[in-house]
């Protein structure tokens, strides 16, 4: 199966072996976002998996996929929810996100990144996180938690401003992703906030009166 890696202006693809696996070399450094092309019948785990290149000499992302129809249930997965369902031009908007693996999951797992690419019109203000340590590349969030043992959990409190110049009704759309090199990528489900209306603008006292 073909998987493809799409950064601002470029995309390239390989495809994966008899084993599932896949290697791109020679990118240099920026931020990328990646995905698995299926046949028909067939629908990817996740969705535009967002990576920095460059930030670990040999990052692994286990891409998985299941049949249509099916209920797949990943573990561990983020769960990500925001404080608000609508926002307004140069408002903060505060994200939580929270992964627990089972304590019944079986073997720890290594290497375990949690990442949120914010969308573009927010900027991050802060982040923080009860383990492991926080790397910000611009719009993409990198919580470098380690080994994730059975039992254990991870909470990321992200918080943005949203920009001044955001139209009315436009939609701003955060997923969550985690990394391990042993388990399959999961991701949150997608949180969408909507800006609305700003501020009523305040109109002066005309002074006159109503007529009888």
């Amino acid at each position: 199966m073909a998987v493809h890696l799409r950064g601002q202006d470029w995309r390239v693809q390989t495809t994966t072996d008899m084993a599932g696996r896949y290697a791109f070399d020679g990118l240099g450094q920026g931020i990328a976002l990646l995905n698995l092309v299926l046949s028909e019948g067939f629908l990817p785990l996740t969705t535009d998996v967002a990576v920095r290149l460059g930030y670990v000499s040999d990052l692994t992302v286990n891409l998985g996929f299941y049949a249509a129809g099916e209920a797949p249930v990943p573990s561990p997965a983020p769960v990500l929810t925001a404080d608000r369902a609508t926002t307004s031009p140069g408002e903060t908007v505060v994200y939580r996100i929270h992964a627990r693996y089972e304590a019944d999951a079986g073997s720890a797992l290594s290497n375990v990144l949690l990442t949120d690419l914010l969308p573009e019109g927010m900027t991050v203000i802060s982040v923080e996180t009860n383990r492991g340590s926080v790397e910000t590349w611009g719009n993409l969030i990198t919580v470098d938690v380690g080994e994730f043992v059975p039992g254990e959990e991870v909470t990321v409190t992200l918080t943005a401003r949203v920009a001044d110049d955001l139209a009315d009704g436009m939609t701003l759309t955060n997923r969550a992703t985690l990394i391990s090199s042993e388990g399959l990528a999961t991701q949150s489900a997608a949180v969408t906030i909507t800006v609305g209306q700003g501020r009523p603008a305040v109109l002066p006292e005309t002074g006159g009166t109503s007529p009888d």
